[in-house]
């Protein structure tokens, strides 16, 4: 558990489930780990790529925005809503895992390649 961090008291297995999950130190690890690959693979992006390689990095970027929005709702879930919202990495996590998603969302639909308007996050 994060320092200050209160979990919600729940009788639920589900919130339980979670909670055990986001406390436990590999957890933190695993997330970090994905934040260290997500930036290789930003970094590396060039104009110019070959359409292999764009293709290979845009579904990086799917899965890891997944892995993040899994996170974000296991996070919801094991502290609660206002829990959440309490620890402002949360929040700036939050805000970034939606954007994503939206940017995902909006390329798809328009049918045009990644490097979508949030690319840079």
């Amino acid at each position: 558990r994060m320092p200050g961090d209160v979990p919600v008291q729940s009788s639920s297995k589900l919130v339980r489930t979670c909670q055990s999950i986001v406390e436990h130190e590999s957890f933190m690890y695993v997330i970090v780990a994905l934040i260290v690959i997500n930036t290789i693979v930003m970094a590396a992006e060039f104009d110019g790529m070959p359409d292999a390689m764009f293709t290979a990095f845009d579904a990086i970027n799917y899965i890891l925005t997944a892995a993040f929005a899994v996170e974000m709702v296991l996070k919801i879930t094991a502290l609660g809503p206002g829990g959440y919202r309490k620890d402002p990495m949360n929040v700036f996590d939050g805000v970034i895992v939606v954007l994503s998603i939206v940017e995902i969302v909006v390329t798809l639909a328009s049918g045009s390649g990644g490097g979508g308007m949030f690319s840079v996050l």
